[in-house]
């Protein structure tokens, strides 16, 4: 039979716990627990691999998702190479990705008020064949310190891209509607066909 907590700890409370953020009584409370408790230790054994795993993939650039700014901080610090580029709405940037580019990371300025949620899409065009295509991410992660959505994009992924335009939109939503942020332009160029690298 599998032992079991009877007052097993927060998860919020063992992550910040594992990242040093808990402190006082609380850390204190929490620490002594966890060495007491098998499952629960073995709960905080499972988040550090997890958190490692998750480390590994962030600084070989596999993971394409909207995230904290911290986060992608956190990429960089683990050796990730990062090209950013940041855009406010209705403005438009010239963007590539290098060979050792482990992340191309898109900084929108977003500002969005308590209860609001955003939704983003991106309309591609092949610029080479004419090709279109709309892809839709819902309810991203929005950096509200920041005033940003932060979308970290495998560099593998961008350097795969032919000669394209993206036009990105914000669909921001909360209990007064429907507003829409944008657009977001990006002209892209494979590294391959710069003129002049940057």
């Amino acid at each position: 039979m599998t032992e079991r907590c009877l007052s097993p700890a927060s998860l919020e409370d063992l992550i910040a716990w594992e990242r040093g953020e808990l402190e006082g009584e609380l850390g204190e409370k929490l620490e002594e627990h966890v060495f007491g408790c098998a499952p629960c230790a073995r709960e905080l054994e499972a988040l550090g691999l997890l958190g490692a795993g998750i480390g590994a993939l962030l600084a070989a650039g596999g993971i394409p998702a909207a995230v904290t700014g911290e986060l992608a901080e956190h990429a960089a610090g683990l050796g990730a190479k990062l090209r950013s580029y940041r855009v406010a709405p209705g403005e438009s940037v010239n963007c590539t990705a290098a060979p050792d580019d482990a992340y191309v990371v898109l900084r929108l300025g977003v500002r969005v008020e308590e209860g609001e949620t955003v939704d983003l899409v991106a309309d591609f065009t092949d610029l080479e064949t004419g090709a279109r295509e709309t892809r839709r991410n819902e309810d991203v992660v929005v950096d509200r310190a920041s005033g940003e959505v932060v979308y970290l994009q495998p560099g593998a992924f961008i350097r795969s891209l032919p000669r394209s335009l993206w036009s990105l939109s914000a669909l921001v939503r909360g209990p007064g509607g429907e507003r829409r942020l944008g657009p977001y332009t990006f002209h892209h160029t494979p590294w391959e066909q710069l003129a002049e690298k940057p």
